[in-house]
């Protein structure tokens, strides 16, 4: 797959998650309009936690504060099947960073679920990561704080311990080798 294949790709997939955000915030606003219509109207609701639930009482999203789970505290909501296994999320973390996380089924590859995340660091830089049911990162587009950026493509030899990556660029294709630590 080209550089340019690989692009395209990525961009329905960024396409198909803001759809996916959109519609999840209409639907937080028309469970709180309804729920406005049969009640008075209040100027401000003050919760630490708001989960909803569907039919079967199944927390289905949840909005709240995660006390230090992945990057120190955050405010985050938390979107769940209908099994009220997590599929995702997003938040704002105390280092900085903001992300969106869709997760794999429960079950489905390593224990660790997230799929694809969007983040956005403390310094502005940005990333739309893809994981692979080993929590590989096969490919990902990223930006620098200094106006950088391209798309990795990411390639692991656990047996050396050390992943190879490649940066494809508009005007350069640059590669380098990592450490996986201990």
């Amino acid at each position: 797959m080209t550089g340019d294949e690989t692009i395209v790709r990525l961009q329905k997939q960024v396409g198909r998650l803001q759809a996916v955000t959109v519609a999840m915030g209409l639907g937080l606003a028309a469970v709180l309009v309804s729920g406005a219509a049969r009640d008075p109207i209040k100027d401000e609701i003050k919760a630490r936690r708001i989960a909803l639930v569907d039919s079967r009482g199944v927390e289905r999203v949840v909005m709240g504060e995660d006390t230090g789970r992945r990057h120190g505290r955050s405010a985050a909501v938390w979107i769940y099947d209908e099994t009220g296994a997590e599929r995702g999320g997003m938040g704002t973390f105390e280092n900085g960073q903001a992300s969106i996380a869709l997760d794999a089924p429960a079950g489905v590859g390593a224990p660790m679920p997230d799929r694809l995340g969007l983040v956005v660091s403390s310094t502005g830089a940005a990333a739309i990561q893809l994981n692979n049911n080993d929590t590989g990162v096969p490919v990902r587009l990223v930006t620098d704080a200094e106006g950088g950026g391209g798309v990795e493509l990411i390639e692991f030899d656990h047996a050396e311990r050390k992943a190879r990556i490649r940066r494809l660029t508009y005007g350069d294709d640059t590669r380098r080798e990592v450490s996986l630590g201990e």
